[in-house]
């Protein structure tokens, strides 16, 4: 596969009472087949609700404080620090001060909220058979990097 880039412009942006989120790269974006990349920036105070992946992510403190509920084990976090987080890990995050984050993961990663009946996320790749036309796949793979959007855009 040949190097490629995702120009600012194509940047998506979604923001919530608790989040503004910024799809960086996302397999709806081009060309990523199966990873995205987000820039997180909450304000001092805000809080995501619990929530959980079923794929691992990796979270990268760029700028502030913030605390990160892990399955109930509390971490603090300060700039520069990495935070990996297995799939199906239980967490919260409360920003103490101005934060902003680097998220990376799965596109087609699908989002859960215990309580809630049904999950947030995407329709898997691997559900498209293997003889799918490539406009379904197309399709397909909007929805798989919109996934996180859809999350946030919950909350």
């Amino acid at each position: 596969m040949a190097t490629s880039s995702i120009r600012a412009v194509k940047a998506r942006q979604t923001e919530t009472p608790n989040v503004l989120m910024t799809t960086l790269a996302s397999p709806s974006q081009g060309p990523t087949a199966q990873l995205s990349m987000w820039l997180v920036d909450m304000r001092a105070g805000q809080q995501g609700p619990p929530h959980f992946f079923d794929t691992e992510q990796i979270w990268h403190l760029l700028e502030g404080d913030v605390d990160i509920a892990v399955e109930g084990e509390h971490m603090a976090l300060s700039p520069g620090d990495t935070l990996i987080l297995p799939a199906g890990s239980v967490r919260q995050v409360s920003a103490h001060t101005d934060v902003r984050l680097v998220v990376c993961g799965h596109g087609y990663a699908v989002a859960t909220v215990p309580g809630e009946a049904a999950s947030r996320g995407a329709v898997r790749a691997d559900a498209c058979s293997a003889g799918a036309p490539a406009s379904v796949l197309h399709q397909q793979l909007q929805l798989l990097g919109a996934a996180a959007e859809r999350f946030y855009q919950c909350n």
